[in-house]
């Protein structure tokens, strides 16, 4: 199923998809390169203050993610949606691939709370929840 070039597409066939869905042109960046080669710092400042409703991880490895999560961690909001499209790679196991990346990065940022929201055969969605000591109690 995964042939070398077989999801190839070009940035400008890219972009003739996402407006066919609606996208406007205006509000689409697009970004060339490998994950921890392009999403910058430099990036950051240029998308921020700027915060993700959804963010879409469709990177199988765990190589590729954790970088993606790196760089996500400060357009993160109440609300935020993370949807991993490899969830169940590697059989499921979770000391591989995004399950693993997704487990360090909890580790790491204890006070970013989220919680289960939708899984399919394919795919986990997460909630990010209001940050420990920064919500209100009920």
């Amino acid at each position: 199923m995964w042939e070398k070039g077989k999801c190839a597409t070009t940035e400008e066939e890219l972009i003739a998809i996402m407006k066919s869905a609606g996208m406007p042109q205006t509000r689409l960046i697009t970004v060339k390169g490998f994950y921890h080669e392009s999403l910058t710092c430099d990036l950051a400042k240029k998308l921020l203050p700027q915060k993700a409703v959804v963010v879409y991880v469709d990177c199988d490895l765990y190589t590729s993610t954790v970088p993606v999560l790196k760089f996500v961690k400060d357009f993160l909001q109440t609300g935020t949606i993370i949807v991993f499209d490899d969830w169940f790679c590697f059989y499921g196991d979770p000391e591989r691939g995004q399950r693993r990346a997704w487990a360090e990065f909890c580790v790491e940022h204890p006070r970013l709370r989220f919680i289960d929201f939708i899984a399919t055969g394919e795919a986990q969605a997460f909630i990010h929840t209001t940050e420990q000591g920064h919500g209100r109690e009920s």
